[in-house]
């Protein structure tokens, strides 16, 4: 913004400012109000919905300015975090009444996207993240590093120079509210960046708008290592079992420098910092949590997905802990047993669970409790919810003593109940404070003897003032006279225009009235300065009582932290024993690393669509695969008949058995799977020029090169969205693709050539979707059985949906035309069975091409007029001079 050349000393101070963070909106104290000035209020009216006016209206060169309350500016403040925007507090340091000058102001807090803990941006039940990356050339690899502001949580990670298409998925998972980037200085480092921000333009909840641009020197390998060490207390990190990522700890150091910079504080809830050990769980892709709804609707609705289902927490921190265990499946098969029968114990017992989780339902959001009150925004609310929360936890230990799984004996054996800190902040506060920090009334009694008699001389005031009114009105005369109070002139005595002629000579006139007069006395005043200096003072002391307070409890904030962790975890395991009972789960039985690769689901369910009303049953469905016998299942049958939700229901079980849960089934067996693929549904991506076709061929090409021999893949009608030849090839190849690796597949089509595959493959089976024919119409049974469809019945579903009855009767003489006119069986037949020769060394195989014309179905058969006719020719009737002018009037035609 332009600086006129002659200003006010107030706005130089705000260009001073300014010029500090020329990135932020600038929140100017001034008065009740913060204001803004030039662009950052052109920015900032149209978000806060406030009047945009200017500065000197009538003069050359009107600064536009807006403004806000400053006892109000938290919600306006989230408003412009929400939009993206970040803003920085410029606050008076100094009392106006008592400033020599133009007051003293200082930025005192700077709130961005990833730095917001304001409890209306945040949701519960799910963090919300700050995340530094950066990528350099030697080693090659990628550094990233994710923290949560609002619960101290602080972990890194780090990706290997192929692993970089991860790296960028990981991170589209993360939806992280901002993203620090290192200033690029190289062309590699350039191409890093604009990949990432490439990638943030499509992601609807980040946007390009949340990266900031850091010094590359923020992201110094030896600066952002003895910047950890320095903030941790320690001589290395060997203890925190991240020693040896240099790439993690430069972004964690440069993400600890942003948060320290921008929160003005020690950040002392940040106690630990944590490895994100990414060997020991299962990668998710941004495609299989979509198409399997994991935790949103293609529509962007949180319910009716397989979260909001297995989502029976009671408290914030359990659900953000369930949401990371979704996130992140394991793939060792010790802690999954280790959850297993933690579930099943809170199962038996009935009567603890019930007490545990009505005792848990009273705790608060202790990660964020404790977050706030380690940051300046920390207020006596915040100590309540926490004083609060401790009181069911006096329960705990108790409760969980007689607890025997290894799981639940580790968390309760050890579980700390924060006695100390409960009896402390009880002993301090009161029980029912005020909560306006610079008012003072939250301070308990007993705590300070000078606050005690500050307090004592503030109640006896009333009892003073009553005797003083009382003895007023006796000396005087006056039975009538008031006593009162206001800001401008303090304590008075108010006397009516019919007894001014009997107010006493030591009264002092203060102010006249229409209806009379008020006057003060010299003994008055003295006792309201007294009194006024007793309650300043005692503003003062509570306001230094409760700093104290909160120093003490920030020394607390470790053991805090890792009671609400394992708090977490009680919450998540007890509501997965509820929801077990309530929904008849079972428990899954994970077979040895090392045996024959094998998923067998007896009775299987979809955890989700069996808990909606849709006017119908659910109908269970067995499916039972094995490597080299049951490899891959090709499954055919009609839309709507069921095929989607089969194979959607055995990935989601698979995920739910992986996370530690019980699974929606009679019974399941199973080998742990490494990866879970699914290329499901039909959507285009116009925004990077893809069509329909071209994301089906994306994903098709993510899975097959990453899917391993220990790999789930879910495919659903594959290679639909081009010509019915070039789709045939596809889907044929692909399947003959997985089948060579070896992955459990799941294969749905309406091709139903494809069938033929289980006669050339030996791990191929057929199964289909079981239709009852009434006549022309159709009822689905949903039952899945072993064999082919025999057609695919799609002008009946048509009718389903409602085409006109011309339409369908239309469709269905197409079809029998078609069927009569044109077979692919010919084709299917000269397809070689398989290739003859490993995959890793398909380099070898031919390309061959098919005589003739390229083979592709028409819509209609243009010569069945000629077939008709030939039919319908009696040759035994037929001369040969009328067959010859009958062949040449067929050869005219068709010329």
């Amino acid at each position: 913004m332009s600086q006129p050349a002659s200003e006010t000393p107030m706005m130089r101070q705000f260009h001073d400012a300014k010029r500090q963070h020329p990135d932020k909106i600038l929140f100017f104290r001034m008065g009740d109000f913060y204001e803004m000035f030039g662009d950052d209020a052109v920015k900032a009216a149209p978000i806060l919905q406030i009047a945009l006016t200017s500065r000197n209206k009538q003069q050359e060169g009107a600064i536009p300015m807006c403004g806000v309350p400053y006892r109000a500016y938290e919600s306006y403040l989230n408003r412009l975090t929400a939009a993206g925007y970040k803003v920085a507090i410029c606050e008076q340091t100094e009392d106006p009444a008592k400033a020599k000058g133009l007051v003293n102001r200082e930025i005192v807090r700077i709130v961005t996207p990833g730095t917001t803990v304001s409890p209306e941006l945040l949701p519960p039940d799910d963090n919300h993240y700050l995340v530094a990356l950066l990528w350099q050339a030697r080693p090659a690899g990628t550094g990233l590093a994710r923290a949560d502001l609002s619960t101290g949580e602080l972990e890194i990670t780090e990706f290997e120079e192929s692993e970089n298409s991860l790296c960028l998925d990981f991170l589209r998972q993360l939806q992280p509210s901002e993203v620090l980037l290192p200033e690029a200085r190289t062309e590699g480092e350039a191409e890093f960046v604009q990949s990432v921000l490439e990638l943030l333009k499509q992601l609807p909840k980040v946007g390009e708008q949340a990266v900031t641009i850091r010094s590359a020197y923020d992201f110094d390998t030896q600066t952002s290592r003895q910047r950890l060490l320095e903030h941790f207390g320690t001589l290395n990190l060997a203890g925190f079992g991240v020693e040896e990522l240099a790439r993690g700890i430069r972004a964690a150091g440069a993400l600890l420098q942003y948060m320290g910079e921008t929160q003005q504080c020690s950040l002392s809830h940040l106690t630990s910092i944590r490895q994100l050990r990414r060997s020991q769980t299962m990668p998710l892709d941004e495609t299989t949590i979509r198409n399997l709804e994991i935790f949103e609707t293609p529509t962007g609705q949180k319910r009716h997905t397989l979260f909001h289902v297995l989502n029976q927490c009671v408290t914030p921190m359990g659900a953000r802990q369930l949401r990371q265990w979704l996130r992140y499946p394991l793939l060792d098969k010790g802690p999954l047993e280790a959850r297993y029968d933690a579930i099943e114990e809170f199962q038996k017992q009935g009567r603890m669970r019930q007490e545990l989780r009505q005792q848990l339902s009273q705790v608060q959001d202790l990660p964020r409790i404790a977050g706030r009150i380690s940051l300046p925004v920390a207020g006596i609310s915040d100590f309540l919810a926490l004083r609060s929360s401790l009181e069911p936890l006096q329960l705990l230990p108790e409760l969980l003593a007689p607890l025997s799984t290894p799981l639940l004996v580790e968390v309760g054996a050890s579980f700390d109940p924060l006695n100390d800190l409960l009896t402390l902040l009880e002993q301090r506060l009161l029980p029912e404070p005020s909560l306006k920090l610079a008012e003072g009334g939250y301070i308990a009694d007993g705590v300070s003897q000078e606050l005690d008699d500050l307090r004592l001389l503030t109640t006896d005031s009333k009892e003073f003032l009553n005797r003083m009114l009382q003895q007023e009105r006796e000396r005087s005369g006056i039975a009538s006279l008031k006593l009162g109070f206001n800001k401008v002139f303090g304590y008075y005595l108010e006397v009516s225009n019919a007894h001014k002629n009997r107010v006493p000579g030591h009264y002092l006139r203060k102010q006249t009235l229409t209806n009379g007069e008020r006057y003060i006395t010299q003994e008055l005043k003295e006792f309201e300065e007294k009194i006024l200096s007793a309650e300043e003072r005692s503003v003062e002391l509570e306001q230094a009582l409760f700093a104290e307070l909160r120093q003490e409890v920030l020394q607390q904030l470790g053991r805090l932290q890792e009671s609400a962790r394992k708090l977490a975890i009680l919450d998540v395991l007890s509501g997965w024993a509820e929801l077990a009972l309530a929904a008849n789960y079972v428990r899954p039985r994970l077979l040895e690393t090392g045996h024959s690769r094998q998923l067998c689901l007896q009775a299987s369910r979809h955890p989700v669509i069996e808990q909606l009303d849709l006017g119908e049953p659910f109908v269970p469905n067995d499916i039972d695969l094995e490597e080299e016998k049951r490899q891959v299942l090709l499954i055919t049958g009609p839309n709507m008949a069921g095929k989607s939700t089969f194979m959607r229901q055995v990935a989601l079980n698979v995920l739910m058995a992986q996370t530690g849960c019980f699974v929606a089934a009679a019974s399941a067996e199973m080998t742990l799977v490494d990866r879970v693929f699914t290329r499901v549904g039909a959507s285009d991506n116009l925004s990077q020029g893809q069509s329909t076709f071209m994301v089906e061929m994306n994903e098709a090409a993510a899975i097959l090169n990453n899917a391993s021999e220990n790999s789930l893949i879910v495919l659903d009608e594959i290679g639909r969205g081009t010509s019915t030849f070039d789709g045939i090839s596809i889907a044929w190849a692909i399947v003959e693709h997985l089948h060579e690796l070896g992955s459990l597949t799941l294969c749905a089509t309406h091709y139903h050539e494809l069938t033929e595959l289980a006669q050339q493959l030996a791990g191929v089976v057929n199964a289909s979707v079981r239709i009852e024919e009434d006549g022309d119409r159709i009822v689905f049974l949903r039952r899945i059985s072993p064999g082919e469809a025999d057609k695919s019945y799609g002008v009946q579903v048509a009718r389903l949906a409602g085409l006109p009855p011309l339409v369908i009767q239309r469709a269905q003489q197409i079809l029998q035309t078609l069927e009569q006119a044109h077979t692919l069986g010919h084709v299917v037949q000269e397809v070689s069975p398989v290739y003859d020769h490993p995959i890793v060394h398909q380099e070898a195989a031919t390309q061959e091409s098919v005589n003739g014309s390229q083979l592709q179905l028409s819509l209609f058969a243009e010569d069945s007029w000629l077939v008709e006719e030939l039919r319908a020719l009696n040759l035994s009737q037929t001369t040969p001079l009328e067959a010859l002018n009958l062949l040449h009037a067929l050869q005219q035609r068709l010329q």
